[in-house]
């Protein structure tokens, strides 16, 4: 049996291969990166030594390996075959494209885990002057997405609009998306986007250090609050 477990939401993905991991005795671990034929065989073919069910879990082969590369296509036919007689799970930190999910065995389960469509738009709607309606819009994401893992998306999204400020494209941006990064990187200068980082640093470290009553969903609403956004907040007055 294969198993296909992918998608940008990685931490809720691991969640899932946690849940999976648990219907068996014996789980063997392999890097897709380095995987060869031998290793596959081996951690398949190999007898339980506890006894009951086993699986073989593999982490971004599909990822981490060219697609059109001959060596990967060959592979990935032979770990085809292979899971017609052993349990075989991949886990990918990305979302597959269907070409190559369409590839794999007509039997395959696939989990696909992704944020929601409500994060994004809200990432792509982070701009000065409009602190009511970033607000509506976070309280919607946050019905889906927890507060920690929000923030973390935010600083994500303003530390790639200071590097397209500084004409610096981020890592592993499709040329669409950096289109759209520089279109928001419009709506701000450098030094709001300076503030606004260093303001949802401090709210971090203030909640992880204990500097603050106040939880890192409400210091994030101050902060949208703004309407410059990015307006400093004094942690010692809340």
């Amino acid at each position: 049996m294969l198993t296909l477990i992918h998608g940008d939401n990685t931490e809720a993905s691991r969640r899932e291969l946690n849940r999976i991991r648990t219907g068996y005795r014996e789980i063997r671990m392999l890097s897709g990166k380095a995987l060869t034929s031998r290793d596959l065989i081996q951690a398949a073919d190999s007898g339980s030594l506890f006894g009951g069910k086993s699986a073989v879990v593999i982490e971004n082969f599909l990822t981490k390996n060219p697609a059109k590369s001959k060596l990967t296509a060959e592979l990935l036919d032979f770990l085809v075959r292979v899971a017609e007689r052993s349990d075989i799970i991949l886990w990918e930190e990305k979302e597959i494209p269907k070409s190559t999910v369409s590839r794999l065995s007509p039997k395959l389960t696939e989990r696909l885990i992704k944020h929601p469509p409500a994060l994004f738009a809200f990432l792509d709607a982070l701009a000065p002057g409009k602190p009511n309606a970033l607000l509506v819009s976070y309280g919607r994401v946050l019905e889906k997405e927890a507060s920690e893992l929000v923030h973390a998306m935010i600083l994500r999204r303003i530390r790639q609009l200071i590097m397209i400020k500084d004409g610096i494209k981020p890592r592993e941006t499709a040329s669409w998306q950096e289109n759209r990064l520089t279109m928001q990187a419009k709506l701000f200068t450098m030094e709001q986007l300076i503030r606004l980082h260093k303001s949802l640093t401090m709210n971090e470290f203030s909640v992880k250090s204990g500097a603050t009553p106040l939880s890192i969903r409400e210091l994030t609403e101050l902060t949208l609050a703004d309407p410059h956004l990015g307006g400093a907040y004094d942690q010692s007055n809340p």
